[in-house]
C-alpha cells in the first residue's frame, strides 16, 4: 500500500511540473498571438495588406500551438483523474479498516498502531486531495476553462 501511495504522490508532482510547463508555454503563445494580431491590425490600418496577409501564417501557427498545448493539458487532466481515483481508493480502504478495527476495540484490544496507520493514510489522502484540487483548477484553465472528465 505504501508503494502505491508514494507512486501516486510522485505522479502528482510530475503532473504539477507538466502543468507549470504548459502554463509557461501557453503564456508565451498567447502573448505572441496578441502581438501578431496587433501588428496585423496596425499594418492593415496603414493600408499594408500584403505584409499583414504574410503574417497570417504566423498567427495560424501560434493558434495551432495553442491547440496543442490545450490537448496536452487535457491529457494531463485525464492522468490527474486516474490519480484522484487512487486517492478515493485509499479513503475507502481507510473507511473499511476503521470499521474492521472498531469491533476489536469493543473487545478491548489495543488498536493504537492500526489507528495510527489509518490516521497517516487519512492525512496523506487529505493532502493529496488538496493538491489534486489545485492541479485540477490549473489544468481546467489551461483547457480553455472547458473542464475535463
Amino acid at each position: 500500500m505504501r508503494e502505491k501511495l508514494e507512486s501516486s504522490e510522485s505522479d502528482l508532482r510530475e503532473l504539477e511540473t507538466q502543468a507549470e510547463n504548459i502554463e509557461q508555454q501557453m503564456e508565451g503563445i498567447e502573448n505572441a498571438i496578441q502581438e501578431i494580431e496587433s501588428t496585423i491590425s496596425r499594418l492593415e490600418s496603414m493600408g499594408d495588406y500584403d505584409t499583414a496577409a504574410a503574417l497570417q501564417s504566423n498567427l495560424e501557427q501560434k493558434r495551432q500551438e495553442k491547440v496543442e498545448q490545450e490537448q496536452e493539458a487535457q491529457t494531463a487532466a485525464q492522468q490527474l483523474e486516474k490519480i484522484h481515483s487512487e486517492i478515493r481508493e485509499v479513503e475507502q480502504k481507510n473507511k473499511d479498516a476503521q470499521t474492521e478495527i472498531a469491533s476489536l476495540e469493543k473487545l478491548g484490544e489495543d488498536i493504537g498502531d492500526a489507528r495510527n496507520v489509518i490516521k497517516e493514510r487519512e492525512q496523506w489522502a487529505n493532502q493529496q486531495d488538496s493538491h489534486y484540487q489545485e492541479l485540477r483548477q490549473r489544468l481546467s484553465r489551461l483547457n480553455g476553462g472547458s473542464g475535463f472528465g
